[in-house]
């Protein structure tokens, strides 16, 4: 028969471990929201407006204008969040991703979710990683520091990046952004946007629709033909969305009854190419280590 005093220490153990988890959760969150969380929005910053504004509207609610194209542009486009953070337990996960965008061989590709330095890429730079793994020219556009490191999105491309630069997005909770960068294809400039919206669903509706209606004023602006990629957290029937997917402004291009997000098998990644681009296809490829699908939309612009 053991002991008093040893089995008070048997019962006490799970006692004291579950303390220690409660004090380092605790601690976790008062780190998140004192360092990292946004509890006063900042206001939308869109850049000034150009000379000629990029769309005027026509009474049919079409867009009469779009930037100028000075010849035929065709491109394939892919949107991937890629869950960077999955590197801490599965060190082989970035070398899937890798092994998914040269399968599918794009010309751009839009990712969300990338890891610099943190604890959950291992320290690594995963945008480094991918650009070697890939061949592909890589630009970064940091929205928050995370754990020593930085975390955001970014774009890898073959055509050769001319500027790049963040705009930050209202917005409470995680910070988030949009990532402008130029892009010549063909000696043609083309500006890709991408970004990652605010997530918890209802919750956060309202930084989402903020956050939308930013977007709207900044690649309105554009002074190129665009591009609008990301994980926009809501489905296309959300009104937080309806600015983009009822204007003129860009177009849907992958179908919007296709999931994207294999655990709520609901469509929340987007491209969305300006009004003067034609979708030659478009498909959601359901392959990946992450717990989103890469979509891609093969473009034209130039041809009207």
């Amino acid at each position: 028969m053991p002991e008093p005093g040893i089995v008070e220490t048997r019962k006490s153990l799970p006692r004291r471990v579950a303390r220690w988890v409660a004090l380092l959760f605790l601690c976790f969150l008062v780190y998140r929201v004192a360092a990292v969380y946004v509890v006063r929005p900042h206001a939308c910053e869109p850049p000034p407006a150009p000379a000629q504004p990029l769309i005027e509207q026509v009474r049919d609610g079409r867009a009469a204008e779009y930037p100028a194209r000075s010849g035929a542009i065709e491109l394939k486009a892919m949107s991937y969040n890629i869950q960077g953070h999955a590197v801490l337990l599965h060190p082989d996960h970035l070398g899937a991703v890798a092994e998914v965008i040269r399968k599918i061989a794009p010309d751009v590709v839009a990712l969300q979710e990338v890891h610099d330095g943190t604890l959950q890429s291992r320290f690594e730079n995963q945008l480094e990683e991918l650009a070697r793994d890939t061949g592909m020219t890589a630009a970064f556009g940091t929205s928050m520091r995370s754990y020593g490191g930085r975390y955001g999105n970014a774009i890898l491309t073959r055509g050769t990046i001319t500027g790049s630069r963040v705009h930050r997005l209202p917005g409470r909770g995680e910070p988030r952004s949009l990532h402008e960068t130029t892009v010549l294809f063909d000696g043609q400039p083309v500006n890709i946007y991408v970004t990652h919206l605010a997530s918890w669903g209802r919750l956060q509706r309202s930084s989402r629709s903020s956050q939308i209606a930013c977007i709207v004023e900044i690649i309105r602006r554009s002074p190129h033909p665009f591009i609008l990629m990301g994980d926009f957290n809501t489905t296309p029937g959300n009104p937080e969305i309806a600015p983009l997917t009822e204007g003129p402004l860009v177009r849907h291009s992958v179908n919007p009854s296709k999931p994207t997000h294999i655990l709520t098998q609901q469509h929340i990644d987007y491209i969305f190419p300006d009004a003067g681009w034609d979708t030659v296809s478009a498909d959601v490829v359901q392959e990946g280590p992450s717990d989103h699908w890469p979509i891609t939309a093969t473009l034209i612009s130039g041809t009207r």
